[in-house]
C-alpha cells in the first residue's frame, strides 16, 4: 500500500501496490482493506509518513502492519520494475488486449471521413456522463462502458451500423469495443483510436454540454442484451455466487470480500443491498486497485436483471487475473437487505475536534483564526475561502509557524473525512488550541455569501504533491503531454513483461 500522495504516486510506483494516501488514509482504507487481519506493507516517500501511519492503522483495528525498508528506491535498486502513472495494470491490460485480439480502430479522420460520406456511423462515449457533458464528439452518446452491451440494442437497430467506441485516450476506447466483440454483436465495431484527445488534435472540433445520454432499456433491448451476456458468461466461464455463500466467506473472516454494485449512481441511490459500494462496471475495470486493494479478495458484482453489466466487466476482470463473480439473483434477490443510505464509515471519533457552520466559522474569523483548506491543489488554485492557506496532512509540520501564531484554526475540504483526519493531527501536535472543521466546506461557504478568491499559481507546483501533471496536462490541450501519455501507453506491455508479476489471461 502506497501512502504517498497521488503526485509522487504517479512518478514512480510499484506495479500491484494500491494507492490510499496519507490524507485520506483511515477512511480509504476501510474500503479497500475491508479485513483487519490483512498483512498490510506501507510504501512512504520523502516525506516519511509510515511511522504515522502504522499508529493510525493499528488504531482502527489493523493487527499486521510493516513497512517496505527503503520504499520504492529501494525496490528499484534491487532490480525491481517500478512504474509511473495511474491505473497502469488496466491501462496495460487495454493494450496488450489490442495487440493479442486484433481490436478494430479508426482513426479520428477516417471516421470523420465516414461521416462526411452519410455513412451509417454511431459513436458511443465510453466514459463518465461527467466527462461526457464535459467534452465530447460532436453528435456522440454517453454510453460508459459498464453499460455499453446493456444499452446497444436499443441504440443500434441495423447490423450494419458502424459502431465506434471513444474515450478521452486508448483504454476504454480498446476495451468497450472489444467487449461488444467478444459478446458476439454482428455490427462493424471499432475503438476510435486516441480518442477525444486525438480528434482535438486532428483538427476536428468538440463540444461541451453535451445532453447525448442512453435511454433507459425496452424489454426487447434487455432480452438481446442477455443473450449476448450469456454468451459472454460462457465464453468466459463467469460463475455466481450465491448471498448465502458472500456471507459464509465473509464471516469466517479468512478473506477480503469486496461488495461491488456495478449499476448507475441513479439505481444504486435508489436502492442497493447494505455493505455494497458503488463501482460503476466501466470504471471498475479501467480503476479496479483503486476500490480492491487486496489482489486475492473476493469480487462479488452486484447488478440487477438481466445482469448484463455484471457479467461484461466480470469477464475483464477475469482475464486481469481477479476472483470476480456475479451476485446470483442480483439486488432483487436479497430484497430485506436493501438499503438507500449506509452507516458512515466506524472512523475513530474525533471528540476533540469541533464541527462549526458557517456563521460560527465568521465570527471566529473576525479574531486571530488561520483558515486552512486541505482539499485537492488544484480545486485550491481554482476556488477557496479568502485568506485560507493550502495544506496537505502528510506536511502539517510545514505549518506549525502558522499554527503558533493564531488562537483558532479553521480546517475545510470538500471530503469532509479529510478535514477531520487533517484537524485530529493538528490536536495531536496541539492539544491546547482551538481546532475547528468548517461544516459544508467551502460549498456551504459560499452559499452563506462568505468572500472566496482563486490563486492560479498558488499553491506552487513543486507543493502540489496530490497533482500528476504531466497525466493531466493533456486534458488541457497540450499536444506535447498527450504525445508523451500516448507514449507512455504504448510502453506499458514491455514494462509489463519485464516485472513479470501480472496474471493476464486474454480470452481468445
Amino acid at each position: 500500500m502506497d501512502i504517498r500522495e497521488k503526485g509522487h504516486f504517479g512518478l514512480e510506483h510499484l506495479l500491484h501496490a494500491a494507492n490510499i494516501p496519507f490524507s485520506e488514509l483511515e477512511s480509504g482504507i476501510l474500503l479497500q482493506v475491508p479485513r483487519r487481519t490483512t498483512r498490510i506493507v506501507l510504501i512512504d516517500g520523502i516525506d516519511r509518513v509510515a511511522p504515522r501511519a502504522e499508529e493510525r492503522l493499528r488504531e482502527l483495528g489493523y493487527v499486521s502492519v510493516e513497512c517496505l525498508a527503503g520504499g520504492v528506491d529501494a525496490w528499484r535498486d534491487a532490480g525491481g520494475e517500478v512504474f509511473i502513472g495511474e491505473d497502469v495494470t488496466p491501462k496495460a491490460f487495454g493494450e496488450i488486449v489490442e495487440e493479442e485480439l486484433h481490436t478494430p480502430a479508426l482513426n479520428p479522420r477516417e471516421v470523420a471521413a465516414l461521416i462526411g460520406k452519410g455513412e451509417d456511423v454511431i459513436i458511443l462515449d465510453g466514459r463518465t456522463w461527467p466527462e461526457h457533458q464535459g467534452i465530447s464528439i460532436p453528435g456522440s452518446i454517453s454510453v460508459p462502458n459498464g453499460e455499453l452491451l446493456l444499452r446497444l440494442p436499443d441504440l443500434v437497430k441495423d447490423p450494419r451500423t458502424n459502431v465506434v467506441v471513444t474515450c478521452a485516450g486508448r483504454t476504454r476506447s480498446i476495451i468497450g469495443a472489444q467487449t461488444l466483440i467478444n459478446a458476439g454483436v454482428e455490427n462493424p465495431v471499432y475503438a476510435l483510436r486516441g480518442g477525444t484527445q486525438a480528434w482535438r488534435m486532428a483538427g476536428l472540433s468538440l463540444q461541451s454540454g453535451s445532453t447525448n445520454r442512453f435511454a433507459d432499456v425496452t424489454p426487447e433491448g434487455a432480452a438481446r442484451a442477455e443473450a449476448f451476456a450469456n454468451d459472454l458468461r460462457r465464453k468466459a466461464g463467469i460463475p455466481d455466487i450465491p448471498h448465502a455463500d458472500v456471507e459464509r466467506i465473509a464471516g469466517k473472516g479468512q478473506r477480503s470480500v469486496y461488495l461491488l454494485d456495478v449499476r448507475t449512481r441513479e439505481e444504486f441511490d435508489e436502492g442497493h443491498i447494505a455493505g455494497s459500494v458503488h463501482a460503476p462496471g466501466g470504471q471498475l475495470v479501467q480503476g479496479v486497485i483503486r476500490w480492491c486493494a487486496v489482489r486475492r479478495g473476493l469480487l462479488v458484482l452486484i447488478d440487477s436483471a438481466p445482469f448484463v453489466r455484471a457479467v461484461s466487466a466480470a469477464h475483464w476482470l477475469r482475464q486481469m487475473g481477479y476472483d470476480a463473480r456475479v451476485l446470483d439473483g442480483g439486488v432483487e434477490g436479497a430484497t430485506s437487505q436493501v438499503v438507500k443510505d449506509d452507516p458512515p464509515l466506524a472512523i475513530p471519533p474525533f471528540s476533540s475536534v469541533a464541527l462549526v457552520d458557517t456563521d460560527h466559522a465568521r465570527r471566529l474569523r473576525t479574531g486571530n483564526v488561520l483558515t486552512i483548506d486541505v482539499g485537492s491543489s488544484m480545486d485550491y488554485r481554482n476556488s477557496h475561502i479568502a485568506g485560507a492557506i493550502w495544506g496537505i496532512r502528510p506536511r502539517l509540520d510545514d505549518l506549525c509557524e502558522l499554527v503558533h501564531q493564531a488562537d483558532t484554526v479553521i480546517v475545510y475540504s470538500a471530503v469532509a473525512a479529510r478535514a477531520f483526519l487533517f484537524a485530529a493531527d493538528l490536536k495531536r501536535l496541539f492539544p491546547a488550541y482551538d481546532v475547528c472543521v468548517l461544516n459544508g466546506g467551502l460549498n456551504a461557504w459560499r452559499v452563506a455569501g462568505g468572500e472566496v478568491e482563486s490563486t492560479p499559481d498558488a499553491p506552487p507546483d513543486e507543493a502540489c504533491i496530490d497533482y500528476l501533471f504531466w497525466a493531466h496536462d493533456r486534458q488541457k490541450g497540450n499536444d506535447a503531454a498527450t504525445l508523451q501519455y500516448f507514449n507512455w501507453e504504448h510502453g506499458l506491455p514491455e514494462q509489463i513483461t519485464r516485472d513479470g508479476t501480472s496474471e493476464f489471461r486474454i480470452l481468445k
